[in-house]
């Protein structure tokens, strides 16, 4: 409002020398004559004349045309106060808004993932459950074979190749089961290091012949009590990242030891 009044003020400039400036409300009262005016100029150094006919060239107002005046000017930056402050709250909607939905959208997203996550989890599971029974199958039919055929027989080492592929097999479709949440976890005790070794070759199929596996197990490991099949998901996991993360050629080392954690 104070710059509305200034900017609506009168000024006086004598000789190209402001001298003075008078605000509304202020301009030419009756309490303001040419004589006051000259002895403001004697003041100053100004020419009393040129200051007095500068004076008489503002136009009058009286207390009432200044209160109306300054009325309007309060009504007017009230007006535009209150349209500052609802197109501020106008825009904070707007951004509440938009932010609310890309929240709704990223929690669809999640949604969506989490579904498909949950039917990929039961096709693994079905999946695994009729391989899991053919492979019980061949492992009955393996067996009856190798009754039938001592250590000498020419099919004896061929049927006992079948038997240990057909015994991996159903530890892979364990890990679907587990991942599907159909296999109860069944911990025992073993040997780390015979758990990992047996999961070297699948280990370096998996990252592909560009990185170079590297195996060093600690002697004299403690036995733990774990799920195999939790102990193959965790090195999968881990040497897909590893892989990924390698641009080109590398190496991949997997160590085992002991440490005692306080």
């Amino acid at each position: 409002m104070s710059g509305g009044l200034w900017d609506a003020g009168a000024a006086i400039s004598v000789g190209g020398r402001h001298v003075a400036n008078w605000l509304i409300g202020q301009v030419r009262n009756d309490e303001q004559t040419e004589d006051k005016m000259r002895t403001y100029a004697h003041k100053i150094g100004a020419n009393e004349d040129a200051v007095v006919e500068a004076f008489n060239e503002i136009h009058p107002m009286s207390r009432e045309q200044f209160e109306k005046v300054a009325r309007a000017l309060f009504t007017l930056s009230n007006q535009l106060s209150n349209i500052a402050y609802q197109n501020i709250q106008q825009a904070r909607f707007i951004s509440d808004r938009k932010r609310a939905e890309a929240e709704r959208e990223k929690l669809q997203a999640q949604l969506f993932q989490a579904q498909k996550m949950e039917s990929v989890g039961r096709l693994a599971g079905g999946v695994a459950h009729d391989f899991n029974n053919m492979l019980g199958m061949i492992l009955g039919h393996t067996e009856l074979a190798l009754l039938q055929a001592d250590e000498s027989h020419d099919l004896y080492s061929d049927l006992k190749e079948i038997q240990t592929a057909a015994n991996r097999s159903t530890d892979i479709t364990k890990q679907l089961l587990a991942y599907a949440r159909k296999q109860t976890i069944s911990p025992k005790q073993l040997d780390l290091n015979n758990t990992v070794e047996s999961m070297l070759n699948m280990l370096r199929r998996l990252i592909g012949e560009n990185i170079d596996l590297v195996w060093k197990p600690s002697a004299h490991l403690w036995q733990m009590k774990i799920d195999p099949s939790q102990i193959d998901q965790i090195l999968a996991n881990l040497c897909v990242n590893a892989r990924d993360a390698v641009d080109g050629v590398g190496k991949l080392t997997i160590e085992t030891g002991r440490k005692s954690l306080k």
